[in-house]
């Protein structure tokens, strides 16, 4: 259980290569039937995935992460693994999945008293703002703007215009006009 718990301090003192080695390991070394720490694990190497772009490999175990979560009912355990499994989702655009487990996070009895919440509430504000950039067609977008802010914002999606090429002309006159 002491590793388990070290997996978090790994994660939120941004030691994510390390936190990712020790939730392989114990993944690999945790017996079948002992579900809470397998979610545990679990958890930190989906979140990490997400965080880093690479969700896709968590899909097939997100389905097995969220159901036994709901039936540990630890309000921890369901802010740190459904917070992870939402962010996948939204790594994998799966929008109606997100709207899903960020409802089923938010109506879990004494979720917002929980310490952990505060950690995973910005990736879970980021899946809100792409789930309705999805919804208007747009593309959400993450801006930093300063040391450990990043605020996402939604961009309209328009086809990409070669370099130097102004709406509605082509050739040297664009590149001139785009110029001045």
């Amino acid at each position: 259980m002491l590793r388990l718990v070290s997996l978090d301090a790994l994660f939120d003192t941004g030691k994510l290569d390390e936190a990712l080695e020790a939730a392989e390991q114990l993944i690999e070394g945790i017996a079948p039937d002992a579900t809470f720490e397998l979610i545990q694990a679990q958890s930190t190497k989906t979140r990490i995935l997400a965080v880093r772009g690479r969700g896709a490999y968590t899909a097939q175990m997100l389905d097995w992460l969220e159901t036994n979560t709901l039936t540990v009912g630890d309000v921890d355990t369901v802010v740190s693994a459904l917070g992870s499994a939402a962010l996948a989702r939204g790594d994998l655009a799966e929008v109606e999945r997100v709207t899903t487990l960020l409802t089923q996070i938010e109506a879990f009895p004494g979720i917002r008293k929980c310490e952990s919440y505060a950690s995973y509430l910005p990736g879970m504000v980021r899946g809100a703002v792409s789930i309705e950039c999805h919804r208007a067609g747009r593309r959400s977008r993450l801006l930093r703007v300063g040391p450990g802010e990043i605020v996402s914002y939604c961009q309209r999606l328009q086809p990409r215009r070669p370099r130097g090429e102004v709406a509605g002309q082509s050739g040297p006159t664009a590149q001139h006009t785009h110029a001045r």
